[in-house]
């Protein structure tokens, strides 16, 4: 109105202009992160080159001495920007990881393996006693079970109050018990 005008002005990092043999010698942790962030660029939806940067920055990783905790925060960021769905391309790089560690004599990433492998067993148990309250509710009471379990139950994911739902269903006559 009037001529009057709003300009927004933003700082840009252009990620894909910083040269990778620079970003790959650099001391600087950040440096890998730019990496990962351009080899996501690269990669697109490519597995295999997903695979191939991911071995390449955990070895860097490694090959540039940063602490635990580097490592760690940096293999997040890494494995979130290159994430890589086939399970067997998974394996090859936990292979790589393996392979690493022992040749550096260190057991960083393991840590986040034993937390991944942790987290794996609370989701089965979770799914599993989820999928146990549903048949009980089904034998015990038919197709107004199922729509209990559906409306409610499918939302649990606290282990705890699956176990007591599960006793409950032992003594419970009617649905409403349960609540």
């Amino acid at each position: 109105v009037y001529g009057t005008e709003l300009l927004f002005k933003y700082n840009t990092y252009k990620i894909i202009e910083y040269d990778d043999d620079n970003l790959k010698r650099d001391e600087n942790i950040f440096s890998l992160v730019v990496l990962a962030a351009k080899y996501a660029i690269y990669a697109k939806d490519d597995e295999e080159k997903k695979v191939r940067f991911t071995k390449e920055l955990i070895r860097l990783m490694y090959k540039k001495g940063k602490t635990k905790d580097d490592i760690i925060n940096l293999f997040k960021f890494i494995s979130g920007v290159l994430y890589v769905t086939d399970p067997m391309k998974k394996q090859i790089i936990r292979e790589e990881i393996d392979r690493i560690e022992e040749v550096e004599k260190v057991a960083y990433i393991s840590y986040i393996e034993e937390d991944a492998r942790k987290e794996g067993l609370q989701e089965g148990l979770q799914q599993g006693l989820q999928e146990g309250i549903k048949l009980a509710l089904e034998i015990k009471f038919g197709e107004e079970g199922l729509a209990f379990y559906n409306r409610y139950i499918s939302k649990i994911r606290s282990i705890e109050r699956l176990e007591d739902l599960k006793e409950k269903i032992k003594d419970a006559e009617r649905i409403e018990e349960l609540m």
